[in-house]
């Protein structure tokens, strides 16, 4: 019994092992030239980064998406900027930065008028948009806040 019990917890480690080796999140990179990237992620780099230099590009392709292709700009001032296919952004996000505050002024206005009101003192370190339409905002104080796509409060994590 005691036999039985060790190889099954070995098979079972074994398992975990080799699944953990050989996860690769249903992703593919690669590394694009940025005159490869659709002119909407350009324009939108340029009109609220202007000054931060691109240090690289990637093409990923999730097999999730009904296409799969994200493109993920990183920004020698540490920021990411999430694309769709067709130019769109997703998020925009950096570790403790502030977002400027013209990407913070793309949500809806009564997001905005919460955030002022509720948060005058915190940061806005990321921004996602959902796949439902709404908006995920993270402060720079752990504090992540969900609203739908009119930009209604929905709830605080």
């Amino acid at each position: 019994m005691k036999k039985l019990l060790k190889a099954s917890l070995l098979l079972f480690i074994a398992l975990f092992a080799f699944n953990a080796c050989t996860e690769d999140d249903d992703s593919e990179d690669f590394i694009i030239d940025y005159s490869s990237l659709p002119s909407e992620c350009k324009a939108f780099v340029t009109a609220h980064f202007g000054a931060d230099i691109v240090v690289s590009q990637t093409k990923e392709r999730y097999t999730a998406e009904s296409d799969g292709t994200y493109y993920m700009v990183y920004l020698s001032g540490g920021y990411e900027i999430d694309f769709k296919k067709n130019g769109d952004w997703v998020s925009v996000e950096h570790a403790t930065n502030a977002i400027p505050q013209t990407v913070v002024k793309l949500l809806p206005a009564i997001t905005q008028e919460y955030l002022t009101t509720n948060y005058a003192d915190a940061k806005v370190v990321e921004i996602d948009k959902l796949v439902s339409g709404g908006y995920e905002v993270d402060l720079n104080n752990n504090i992540d806040l969900l609203f739908d796509s009119t930009g209604k409060f929905l709830s605080k994590k």
